[in-house]
């Protein structure tokens, strides 16, 4: 009962621009008849009258009030209701309502997505760095360690590591390209030379001719380009 009646002055305190405009409206009636000196029994009438209409009125308006109270505060989070109230704006809230749950469902859905590949990718690259790991392991074992060994395994180390890194860049890339013309054999000759001692292993050669200037993202380019080569080799 008592939270009724709090729910009540509530709904009294959103409804007092009503309030306030008939009252003025019957004081302007009382104040015309007196002016007037019109019959009172007619006076009653057009006092009471409007009176009682006003009153069945804002009583249907808190019912309906008190059940839409009743109705949310019994929803799940979980689950999104119809709302009860037909009138514009309710249906309006109702409207964004919705669209900030298609938002972030939308939102959780991309978070789940990234996780997953994100997981995906850990658990591969992980693999991938035990074996070099393994080889660094292996040669100290049977003592055959040496300074080339080391490099091209550190190397594998750094590659592998810089492909997680370049992952988890290109998830936040809305500021991170930065469009330049430059020349592709110059890039190129960089990461030759940082796996020229891979090369020298696997007595491959490389040349590189002709010039090509195109237009792109230095940084991400060259780590495109790096895959392709590491990968060839």
């Amino acid at each position: 009962m008592r939270k009724q009646l709090g729910l009540y002055f509530k709904f009294c305190a959103e409804q007092a621009s009503e309030f306030i405009c008939f009252f003025v409206l019957e004081g302007m009636i009382i104040l015309i008849f007196l002016l007037q000196g019109l019959n009172l029994d007619f006076f009653w009438v057009a006092l009471f009258t409007p009176l009682l209409l006003f009153l069945m009125f804002q009583l249907a308006a808190f019912v309906r009030f008190l059940r839409l109270h009743q109705f949310l505060s019994t929803v799940e989070v979980e689950i999104l209701p119809t709302f009860t109230d037909t009138r514009v704006i309710s249906q309006d809230y109702q409207k964004i309502i919705v669209a900030l749950d298609h938002y972030h469902r939308n939102n959780y859905q991309q978070l789940a997505s990234f996780d997953k590949s994100l997981l995906d990718l850990t658990t591969l690259w992980t693999h991938q760095m035990k074996v070099p790991l393994s080889a660094l392991d292996l040669m100290v074992q049977t003592n055959r360690l040496t300074a080339s060994d080391v490099e091209n395994q550190v190397l594998e180390l750094d590659n592998y590591l810089n492909i997680l890194l370049s992952y988890l860049r290109l998830q936040h890339t809305a500021t991170d390209f930065r469009f330049e013309t430059f020349d592709m054999a110059d890039i190129i000759h960089v990461i030759i030379k940082k796996y020229a001692n891979q090369f020298i292993l696997k007595d491959l050669s490389v040349t590189v001719t002709g010039s090509y200037q195109v237009t792109s993202d230095k940084k991400w380019l060259t780590v495109a380009i790096e895959q392709l080569i590491n990968n060839a080799v």
